[in-house]
């Protein structure tokens, strides 16, 4: 449950994130902003800067999509 997770976070000096293929879902996204928010130290199975290249492609893709889909250009 979310609850053990959370209580494991506080209780580690860091966390592991298995994110193959770059990949980060939505709850594991909120366990890594709270263990930012501890100070822990945040460890990726595949390289951050990959990660946050996805996440800003994804995010753009979307938000184009969302101008796209509503007639207006952006």
């Amino acid at each position: 449950s979310t609850f053990f997770r959370i209580k494991r976070i506080e209780l580690s000096d860091a966390i592991y994130v298995i994110n193959k293929d770059y990949y980060i879902g939505k709850s594991t996204r909120v366990e890594i902003e709270y263990a930012q928010k501890l100070g822990k130290e945040i460890i990726y199975l595949e390289d951050k800067l990959q990660v946050i290249a996805q996440i800003i492609t994804i995010q753009f893709y979307k938000q184009k999509t969302r101008f796209c889909g509503s007639g207006l250009n952006p």
